[in-house]
């Protein structure tokens, strides 16, 4: 057998793990190793160009971006306005309160990294559509049950909303996009 049918045969095996392989970083991870077997194969039929793109832009490049994006998806950031027991963030930027234990519980759940920022009133228009925000934390001065508002679009939201269901003070405003508050 020669080493190219060889490495053909690696090719499909590896095509097939990951396609069934349930983590995203392994599956990158291998699809590196898929690029840098298929530049190998571009080498061995005498095209060392295309080769060396293929293990420039196939395997390192992209594999890069990849792994930057699935990290930048496990963090729940979250933008509050009060600061309340319900939600405090400490002068030393440790988060407390029964807020904060709930959306804790439920980043951990998730496997999601919960980061909590402070920000006093201002303008919040366009914050949810224009940053990588996941949920903002407001309190209606009428009802005083805490508001958590979040992008409708969000698989997330939905699985927020049937948690906080047992919470009567607390409630999950689904916005579309564009919206901003109500």
């Amino acid at each position: 057998m020669t080493i190219s049918i060889f490495l053909e045969i690696i090719l499909i095996v590896l095509a097939l793990i990951i396609l069934r392989t349930k983590n995203l970083l392994k599956s990158i991870i291998l699809l590196g190793v898929f690029s840098l077997i298929i530049s190998l194969l571009y080498f061995i039929f005498h095209a060392p160009d295309v080769a060396l793109a293929e293990a420039a832009i196939g395997s390192a490049i992209s594999t890069f971006l990849f792994v930057i994006a699935i990290e930048k998806q496990k963090e729940f950031l979250v933008i509050s306005h009060i600061h309340t027991d319900f939600l405090h963030i400490g002068e030393d930027g440790a988060a407390s309160g029964d807020g904060y234990h709930l959306l804790k519980e439920f980043c951990n759940h998730l496997g999601l990294k919960l980061k909590v920022d402070f920000r006093e009133g201002g303008d919040i228009k366009g914050i949810l559509r224009d940053r990588n925000i996941d949920l903002i934390i407001d309190r209606d001065a009428k009802s005083k049950k805490y508001l958590l508002k979040a992008k409708k679009s969000s698989l997330i939201t939905q699985q927020l909303i049937s948690i906080t269901q047992a919470h009567s003070h607390i409630r999950v405003i689904a916005l579309e996009d564009r919206e901003t508050d109500e």
